[in-house]
């Protein structure tokens, strides 16, 4: 039987990395907006998928894709259809680029967590919307991960935040590393808008690199 292979924490480093970070947060994002296009359309229709109620509106009928220009790039959406009436995300415009939403808004802060297993799946594994991102709400969204089942933690990686470097100590006691793209973004905000293409050329290769010299 051939022996199962487990990824060193450098080796999660460089997985979770790839692409400067932009997959996971389009990745991320995509999830996100599914996940709330399917909430928008339940609350339309009155009932959650594969839900039987005797006073909903209409019915789900497939889906049509439609691009989405955002800031992490260009994205494929599958925009729900239904057999009566339409449905439009709220959150896109019809040229099909990001706008504000018009309802009235309360400032949140949306936490994703994403897992990559000892043989290389990655998948997202939790997402969180709270009041703010303190140690308490960070303690609490890791602990629930636990709960779900969410073990053998080798290395997060994750911005710098207090609270949740804290968070990991106490609830995933693992090694810790700072996100690459934040790092990144802290590095080109010291130099001038001109001057970044150049520095994050420089840098980049760096997190690329197989050890330390």
């Amino acid at each position: 039987m051939a022996e199962k292979h487990r990824m060193t924490p450098d080796e999660v480093v460089s997985y979770l990395l790839e692409g400067d970070g932009v997959d996971y947060v389009r990745d991320s994002l995509r999830w996100m907006v599914e996940q709330l296009m399917e909430a928008e359309v339940s609350e339309l229709i009155g009932a959650e998928r594969g839900e039987r109620t005797d006073d909903r509106a209409t019915h789900r009928n497939g889906y049509r894709p439609r691009r989405w220009d955002t800031r992490a790039g260009e994205l494929e959406l599958a925009i729900p259809k239904l057999r009566k009436g339409s449905y439009f995300p709220s959150f896109l415009s019809r040229q099909g680029r990001a706008r504000p939403r018009r309802r009235a808004l309360v400032r949140k802060c949306v936490v994703i967590a994403h897992g990559v297993h000892e043989s290389g799946r990655r998948e997202v594994i939790g997402l969180d919307v709270g009041e703010a991102e303190t140690e308490a709400f960070w303690r609490e969204f890791l602990r629930g991960l636990v709960a779900r089942g969410l073990l053998g933690v080798q290395l997060a990686v994750s911005d710098a935040h207090p609270g949740l470097k804290a968070a990991i100590a106490q609830v995933l006691g693992c090694a810790w590393q700072r996100c690459t793209v934040h790092f990144l973004r802290d590095c080109l905000g010291q130099a001038r808008k001109d001057q970044q293409p150049m520095l994050a050329a420089l840098i980049r290769p760096i997190f690329a690199g197989q050890s330390r010299y």
